[in-house]
């Protein structure tokens, strides 16, 4: 039977988890390192840490999805 499956939603995490996958998140390092920004990488969600991808998905605290009880 052929249907519609709904994998992915409009949830930020579903959003960050394609954007991540399809290399099209776009992160201040990346913009710093092409000339394109200035020289602050810093997170612009919680400003703790470089904005890198790992940093965005897994240990950003501002970005962190509510665990399910």
């Amino acid at each position: 039977e052929i249907r519609k499956e709904h994998f992915f939603d409009n949830t930020l995490g579903n959003c960050l988890l394609f954007r991540t996958r399809s290399v099209t998140l776009k992160m201040k390092w990346r913009r710093v390192k092409c000339g394109k920004d200035e020289a602050n990488v810093m997170c612009v969600v919680s400003g703790e840490e470089e904005e890198t991808m790992e940093h965005l998905v897994l240990l950003c605290k501002m970005l962190r999805l509510q665990q399910p009880s």
